[in-house]
């Protein structure tokens, strides 16, 4: 294993290829960028103190994006499980404390079906930059959790408590066979959408969109809904953004990097694969025999931030985005959401 920028990078690591893409990529980025959806988490990053992993996380960021150009963002907790109450207590308690403590930056409340609301609306009340909760499918309760129901992980009691004090509401998609296209997913997600229109609903990773025909066939549940934005983060697939900025406009797609975990961590791109979608990372070996290629032949990995930043930039290239446009996508649309709904 090499070492490269503070990680651990794999033989097969492709630094030069990733080096020269970012450096064609970076005169494109706007120099104001807001992250609309990142995690950091104690102990998140190997070998970094607590007190450092924001910074590091930003110095990262600013790398691949070639300069100083991150302004602001959102923070969560990582959503992953957490057995004990107190464990996922001390890492959303983290998220929200960075968020205080950095300029421009706001924070996401990880919260889950088995929480109580009063406490939860402590939470909000103690922390006013918490705009925005984060419901998961790993606390759905679900036995097959990536079968389960938006219903069960995101109950209408987060939903009252979010419309309460004009929360946004991030959602990460479940039923990953079909994604936005299974009509569990597109059918609670209208009623919600409906019910409650104050609520701003950000669909996590161009709504869990990495198959874009499955996100095509699913967007016909969007149709009329006015308080829908969409982030790209974790998305390798160009054509999916492509999809998002033509159907929701760009001034409802918002750039997102998906935070430490895993922009950086990672060796991998998540693409389509038929009917569903599969992260191919640097654990992968690439039999050349079938295809063939020479025996030396070897698969050769970059970050899922450097794919995203790739997938992002031509995506806005072929929608022919202005240049307030751009500027859209990787700042305002996310400072015009969250920051008006700080409350201090």
């Amino acid at each position: 294993m090499a070492v490269y920028f503070g990680m651990e990078r794999p033989a097969n690591y492709d630094r030069a290829y990733e080096a020269d893409l970012l450096s064609r990529l970076a005169p494109k980025i706007p120099e104001q960028v807001f992250d609309a959806h990142f995690h950091i988490s104690r102990d998140e990053i190997p070998n970094v103190p607590d007190a450092e992993a924001f910074d590091t996380w930003k110095e990262y960021t600013n790398h691949f994006l070639g300069g100083n150009r991150i302004r602001g963002g959102l923070v969560m907790a990582h959503p992953k499980y957490y057995a004990e109450k107190e464990t996922l207590d001390s890492h959303r308690l983290f998220a929200c404390q960075l968020a205080q403590e950095h300029e421009g930056f706001v924070s996401g409340l990880v919260i889950r079906p088995q929480d109580d609301p009063r406490e939860m609306d402590d939470h909000i009340r103690r922390f006013p930059r918490i705009v925005a909760l984060k419901p998961y499918l790993t606390y759905s309760g679900a036995e097959n959790i990536y079968e389960a129901d938006l219903l069960q992980y995101a109950p209408e009691w987060m939903w009252e408590l979010a419309s309460q004090y004009r929360l946004a509401m991030v959602l990460h998609l479940s039923h990953f066979g079909d994604g936005l296209s299974d009509p569990r997913n597109g059918e609670q997600l209208r009623y919600l959408c409906k019910k409650y229109p104050q609520v701003k609903v950000n669909l996590a990773h161009c709504a869990m969109g990495h198959n874009p025909d499955k996100l095509q066939q699913g967007l016909r549940y969007l149709d009329g809904l006015d308080n829908l934005w969409t982030d790209v983060s974790g998305i390798g697939e160009a054509l999916s953004i492509i999809c998002m900025l033509k159907y929701m406009g760009p001034e409802r797609v918002m750039f997102a990097s998906d935070g430490y975990r895993f922009a950086f961590h990672h060796h991998s791109r998540v693409f389509a694969l038929g009917g569903h979608f599969l992260s191919f990372s640097d654990r992968h070996a690439v039999d050349p025999s079938p295809l063939g290629l020479p025996t030396a032949y070897q698969f050769r990995p970059i970050t899922p931030f450097a794919e995203n930043l790739s997938a992002t930039v031509a995506a806005c290239q072929v929608c022919g985005l202005t240049e307030a446009q751009w500027q859209d996508v990787f700042y305002n649309n996310a400072a015009k959401q969250f920051y008006p709904l700080v409350r201090e």
